[in-house]
């Protein structure tokens, strides 16, 4: 998946000649292969309505699984544009949405997004049959990968921790398990209970937690305590055979956060890497000795008896070299240690090395068939990402950024889809997008950020704004817009001022654009002229008249006030310089000082006082 969303392909819904096509073609071309019949499209589905007009594409949701994909807000504004916002398209983008592309400039073209647009096409779109046979490959997998897990001590040993951390209080439910997901699972009244909440008042995430945490506990205590009992029983048996297949269950009910998940991964593939290094260092020395390859594989497996019979093997070698019998003398010193830290590996995992390997092996293999099949059926919905990201250009995003934000909430939706629920994965997969998309706008696309609920409701004063100067032939003041809104005229005034966008101090000013904004701001750190050049006549005149005083007292008045020096001086810190004490240094600056006040120079420097 590291390499699947490189900006690739040239837009196929970019034309040279900005053709205008039909509505229909713009959603329809996006999610057809060209040339090509397929029996089940849903260009098809939706054309067989007669009613169908591609108006209806951004909210075509299955009536009767209409709950089961997120809508955000900021979503259901966009289905509030008015019409003449929808129409603002311009004829070079008409033609993107067609797909009109000179494939001599499709191949020439080095601009990232045509390259991924490119690519992107070449990528067949399913059929509901291969959607739901992709999304029982990425179950089969997950179920591989989590029977894997469950059969290792350290995924459980993580378990105990995050429980622990929950009783106390020190983790959030949401940092471990899916809550959302959990509470469906189970149809929690806890969770229907956390749900009624009145309109405008924020999302129940704390009164969820809260609900859930009982259940939560619940589960993880459960899986911990079958896992402990499937430990005692005898690991071949049919008894432990069938809690495995129960074990799968209660693990996989802890809808455990794919970065868990992941973390579990990871320290299996790590203990599966140390143990793969051991096992190489023991082939290479053997080898190295001369010794069959495939013998030492079938003898070495790790134990203690599989060092034996190796090193047994071993001695039975007949040597014809001091090479080949310095290399014996290796591998009979070596293999105990490396049998030493494979038991290591065996004490940290609480498995023998055999079984270890056989697990490593399932959750890897696991890992790899979920990871390949969602692979396969987020590419093949790559261009429903396009079709998407391209209503929301000219919004702050360049549209390669938006594409991004578009796909990973496709892989969102890969993750949460449920073929059970009998729609198809792009009718689900587009309010993943779509909120993927209106979030990113909504965090990225200002200088200065505003909050997402704030940014819907500052998108409702501008469309309402529109509409009123379009009907009255001028700008609605701020108690028209609460009228109109249902709002106080207030919060009308604070969401007019959040909208203000932010202007550039690089700016032209004036007719001839001679000026910068930047230059009528002013500067609350720059010195004022005429305070630098009066500081610089003072400096001066003190030179002057110090001039007058011996070296000595010239001095000595320096290091008192700190005349071109960083910080005054005490009487006693001057004396220690001139080695007298500090009363003869007061002496000699009041001595000083008498001769500046009846100089002649020294009364140039009142002005300065005054």
């Amino acid at each position: 998946m590291d390499g699947m969303f490189n900006y690739g392909a040239p837009d196929q819904g970019e034309s040279e000649n900005g053709a205008s096509l039909k509505p229909r073609v713009a959603f329809g071309g996006i999610l057809r292969r060209d040339g090509q019949e397929n029996g089940d499209r849903m260009e098809q589905d939706l054309s067989a309505d007669p009613d169908w007009r591609p108006e209806f594409a951004e909210g075509f949701v299955d009536p009767d699984q209409e709950g089961h994909a997120p809508a955000s807000a900021s979503d259901q504004e966009e289905e509030e544009r008015p019409a003449e916002e929808e129409g603002e398209t311009s004829g070079e983008e008409q033609g993107e949405e067609g797909g009109n592309v000179n494939e001599a400039t499709m191949a020439r073209s080095d601009d990232p997004v045509r390259m991924f647009l490119r690519e992107m096409s070449g990528t067949d779109l399913l059929t509901r049959e291969q959607e739901i046979a992709l999304a029982q490959r990425i179950e089969a997998g997950r179920d591989a990968m989590l029977a894997g897990l469950c059969e290792s001590p350290l995924s459980f040993n993580h378990l105990r921790e995050w429980r622990a951390a929950l009783e106390q209080g020190q983790m959030p439910l949401r940092d471990v398990v899916e809550l959302e997901a959990m509470a469906a699972d189970a149809a929690s009244p806890a969770a229907a209970e956390a749900e009624e909440v009145e309109e405008g008042e924020p999302a129940p995430h704390a009164t969820l937690d809260e609900k859930m945490k009982p259940e939560v506990l619940a589960a993880f205590t459960a899986a911990i305590e079958a896992h402990d009992a499937l430990r005692k029983l005898p690991m071949n048996s049919e008894a432990a055979l069938a809690f495995r297949v129960e074990m799968v269950g209660l693990f996989g009910a802890l809808r455990l956060r794919p970065a868990r998940l992941d973390l579990l991964v990871g320290q299996m593939r790590d203990v599966n890497r140390r143990l793969l290094s051991l096992d190489g260092r023991a082939l290479r020395m053997a080898t190295a000795a001369r010794m069959d390859r495939e013998l030492v594989l079938r003898l070495w497996d790790g134990s203690e008896k599989g060092m034996q019979a190796l090193l047994a093997a071993a001695a039975a070698q007949k040597t014809s070299s001091a090479r080949r019998e310095a290399a014996l003398a290796e591998l009979r010193e070596g293999l105990p240690q490396l049998r030493a830290a494979i038991a290591g590996l065996e004490q940290e995992a609480s498995l023998p090395a055999a079984e270890l390997r056989r697990v490593c092996a399932e959750v890897g293999q696991g890992e790899r068939d979920m990871r390949k099949a969602k692979e396969e059926l987020t590419r093949a919905n790559l261009r429903l990402v396009v079709h998407i990201a391209k209503r929301y250009r000219n919004r702050g995003l360049m549209f390669g950024d938006l594409i991004q934000e578009g796909n990973i909430g496709l892989m969102r939706a890969v993750d949460k889809f449920d073929w059970r629920r009998g729609f198809k994965f792009a009718t689900y997969a587009t309010w993943w997008v779509r909120q993927a998309i209106t979030r990113s706008l909504a965090d990225q696309a200002r200088t200065i950020r505003v909050p997402v609920h704030m940014t819907e409701t500052v998108g409702k004063v501008a469309r309402m704004s529109r509409r009123f100067a379009q009907k009255a032939g001028r700008e609605p003041t701020p108690e028209e817009l609460a009228g109109e809104l249902g709002m106080s005229v207030d919060k009308v005034r604070a969401v007019q001022r959040l909208a203000r966008e932010p202007v550039s101090l690089e700016n032209p000013v004036g007719e001839d654009d001679d000026g910068r904004l930047g230059d009528f701001i002013e500067d609350e750190n720059a010195v004022v002229p005429f305070e630098a050049a009066a500081r610089s006549s003072m400096r001066d005149a003190t030179m002057r008249i110090l001039s007058d005083l011996t070296p000595r007292e010239e001095r000595i008045l320096r290091m008192r006030f700190g005349i071109g020096g960083e910080s005054d001086h005490t009487l006693e810190e001057v004396g220690k310089t001139f080695n007298v004490t500090r009363e003869r240094i007061r002496q000699i600056e009041a001595k000083a000082l008498k001769k500046l006040q009846v100089s002649k120079r020294g009364k140039s420097l009142r002005s300065f006082l005054a």
